[in-house]
């Protein structure tokens, strides 16, 4: 049977197989994408580096000056950073702001959504796979309820990384969907480190606060815990007793007047320039290895 190719003529004026034109324009449009995506990406993980707010008073659409300009109406950080770029000779930015389509231009608070959810996923799984690698972890969790009145347990990660570095790494926030019993807070770790492709066998230690559903030696989490690997030990959250502790001895009344007499002094030189002025020479004047 004879083979047919259609040649067609492609921009640089040569005649192609239609599928090798077809193949080449989409290799440049995604090109094209990944040179538009990559400032917004940027934007929004030097606004998560720094701390700094996305969106502001006014980021509606309609809101959002002409690419490059200067804003005037209290948007946020994120769009001031698109235009500083299109300001410093981002030209393929600077066109697709200016001609996208109102539903394609990747700078709307879904679309931030979808990025920021992207990075987490990334950073977690790196820090995941360097957890995978080195077989060993420990669990820090504490649960609490948020203003969304969810009960909520943050999960952070202990271990050793490739470069014998001890490092505690946040992972995420789980929901305590089925309550706040031991048993419950149980099944939702669980089901948390299973999902994250981690072996629970594999954890060699437990921080929680003093609270009788996570350090219960019979129904505690802990215990369940303890239940399925041995080496899995308890250890109370050393911060949260020394915040224990300052909190009891706020009771005896010879420390609670020392504190106030702290908060009194405190206030005296942090409420005015030249009596702060004159502490920092007397300190200097007594400590001089201490400029």
């Amino acid at each position: 049977m004879p083979v047919f190719n259609i040649f067609l003529s492609h921009s640089s004026g040569i005649s192609q197989p239609i599928n090798v034109i077809i193949d080449t324009n989409v290799k440049e449009k995604i090109i094209k994408n990944h040179q538009i995506l990559r400032p917004i990406v940027d934007a929004i993980i030097f606004c998560g580096q720094t701390n700094t707010p996305l969106r502001g008073h006014r980021d509606g659409s309609q809101y959002f000056p002409e690419a490059g300009e200067y804003s005037k109406c209290g948007t946020g950080c994120f769009n001031k950073l698109l235009n500083f770029a299109v300001r410093n000779g981002n030209d393929v930015l600077g066109s697709h702001l200016n001609n996208c389509s109102k539903n394609a231009s990747y700078i709307s608070k879904t679309s931030q959504n979808e990025i920021i959810k992207c990075c987490g996923e990334e950073i977690s799984e790196s820090i995941l796979s360097e957890v995978r690698k080195n077989v060993f972890f420990s669990i820090i969790a504490d649960e609490a309820c948020g203003s969304s009145t969810k009960e909520q347990m943050s999960l952070v990660l202990r271990f050793v990384d490739s470069d014998f570095n001890i490092r505690e790494d946040f992972i995420q926030f789980i929901h305590c969907s089925e309550g706040v019993k031991g048993k419950d807070l149980f099944n939702v770790l669980l089901n948390c480190v299973s999902n994250l492709n981690l072996d629970i066998k594999n954890c060699r230690g437990q921080g929680y606060d003093g609270v009788s559903s996570v350090s219960g030696y019979i129904n505690g989490l802990s215990a369940q815990v303890l239940n399925i690997t041995s080496k899995a030990l308890y250890i109370h959250c050393h911060s949260h007793r020394l915040n224990l502790s300052v909190c009891e001895s706020c009771n005896v009344q010879l420390v609670s007047e020392v504190f106030n007499k702290v908060r009194k002094l405190s206030y005296f030189f942090n409420y005015s320039e030249n009596r702060q002025k004159f502490l920092e020479a007397s300190i200097l004047e007594r400590e001089p290895q201490m400029h």
